[in-house]
């Protein structure tokens, strides 16, 4: 009351909302509204964020990401997918953190990740196979030229980091790397058969723009080796 009335702002804990969104995340019911908070406070609020990437923990809120992005195939609307990789692309810029994960974040199992078993597992090397397997899908399923771009900018950042990667990961990067350069070669075989037997301009035009496409998976995949 009165003019000397001051507004009460509302103290919240970092520890807690850290412990909260990295619990939120785990549960299929509140995983795309927590990504979606996470994302506006990485982005919204500098000092979130740095305070966010200077710590050494972060594993509890990039493994349920990370879990979410292997299960893209399952993602409501692509709109849920494209936050969850723009925050894993917001981490992946931050060299502190992609040396942290290769180096000092390690997980025991991967319970979700059926088509190999592994432990003792580098966050750094669980980021590089989650992120290529959404590579995969999406050049197979989506053909989402948003998506790509964001999932080859997130190998770009942080494949210089890369060290120790676990085995399969390394397997993993040079089948992507072999299975990409021969679609590269057969669209360039199709576009310039194309080209010399004067097909119609729409159809020059596809074939030219996933070239384009697979140039640049090409040229990421042979930075990232």
């Amino acid at each position: 009351k009165g003019g000397d009335s001051q507004l009460q702002v509302p103290a919240v804990s970092f520890e807690a909302l850290l412990e909260t969104l990295s619990v939120l995340l785990s549960r299929p019911s509140m995983a795309e509204p927590a990504a979606l908070a996470l994302y506006t406070m990485l982005h919204g609020n500098p000092t979130f964020r740095d305070t966010l990437l200077s710590r050494s923990d972060l594993d509890t809120l990039i493994f349920p990401l990370l879990e979410r992005v292997y299960n893209a195939e399952h993602a409501r609307a692509p709109a849920s997918l494209y936050v969850v990789v723009i925050v894993l692309l917001t981490f992946s810029e931050d060299s502190g953190f992609n040396t942290t994960a290769f180096q000092h974040l390690e997980m025991t199992t991967v319970p979700w990740y059926q088509e190999r078993y592994m432990k003792k597992v580098s966050l750094g090397s669980l980021y590089i196979l989650v992120t290529l397997r959404l590579l995969v899908y999406n050049l197979s399923r989506l053909n989402d030229f948003y998506l790509l771009e964001n999932t080859l900018a997130i190998l770009s950042n942080i494949s210089p980091h890369a060290e120790q990667l676990h085995p399969y990961a390394c397997q993993r990067m040079l089948a992507v790397l072999l299975t990409v350069t021969k679609k590269y070669s057969a669209y360039y075989d199709k576009f310039t058969q194309a080209q010399a037997g004067g097909a119609e301009q729409q159809q020059q035009q596809n074939l030219e723009q996933m070239l384009h496409v697979y140039s640049r998976c090409v040229e990421v995949m042979l930075r990232a080796v």
